[in-house]
């Protein structure tokens, strides 16, 4: 993790979960992370499988130019890597890890932007339909917030079980990984060393 906001919302969130994999989304008050809410996010999974923004932050819209809430949580990112992106939201939604993804954001004009993304998991009544998650630009240029971002597009992965590391703000070796896996749980169980595709994946911690 590299953006204090980033290791701020993780720090908060694995407060609240205390001894348990996940808090429970009930617990989270926005009143307690509230420089964080511009660019803090709530996932939700419907009941036809889409998982859309439920709330999105103001500077996280205004970024896009446009009210995330209610849009699929996919289509920010560019084509190629929306397989792998539901498979990694499916993760955070139903799973006891963190994912923090590296990504470019490109705007309407063709200025670039590097991002870093956040997914949590949140405790509910339905398991596995919410995630909280954050994504912060690594810089904030002139023309953030006016030329509005079109789309995202990976850059690398990673995949962090808290258990067993939880300092969890070093930073990993890199290992590269194909754009799309052939099963949820896939992307840990890659070899190191090997270049595949467009990503690189980092290690984590993660344990079969």
């Amino acid at each position: 993790m590299r953006q204090q906001q980033t290791k701020d919302l993780f720090l908060y969130w694995n407060r609240l979960r205390g001894s348990n994999k996940a808090p429970h989304r009930n617990s989270i008050e926005p009143s307690d992370i509230r420089t964080l809410l511009p660019g803090t996010f709530i996932l939700q999974r419907l009941t036809d499988g889409t998982i859309e923004f439920r709330l999105a932050g103001t500077a996280l819209c205004q970024q896009f130019g446009a009210e995330l809430r209610g849009q699929a949580f996919q289509t920010l990112f560019h084509a190629r890597d929306r397989r792998m992106l539901l498979r990694l939201t499916d993760q955070a939604l139903t799973g006891d890890a963190i994912t923090v993804l590296a990504m470019d954001g490109f705007s309407e004009s063709g200025e670039q932007i590097s991002y870093e993304l956040l997914l949590l998991p949140l405790a509910s009544e339905h398991s596995g339909d919410r995630a909280l998650g954050s994504a912060v630009p690594g810089e904030r240029p002139y023309w953030l917030g006016t030329d509005p971002i079109v789309e995202w597009k990976l850059r690398s992965v990673r995949i962090i079980d808290p258990e067993r590391e939880p300092g969890l703000l070093s930073n990993r070796a890199e290992i590269t990984v194909p754009p799309l896996v052939p099963a949820r749980h896939a992307i840990q169980d890659l070899p190191a060393g090997r270049k595949i595709g467009h990503l690189t994946v980092l290690e984590g911690g993660r344990q079969n």
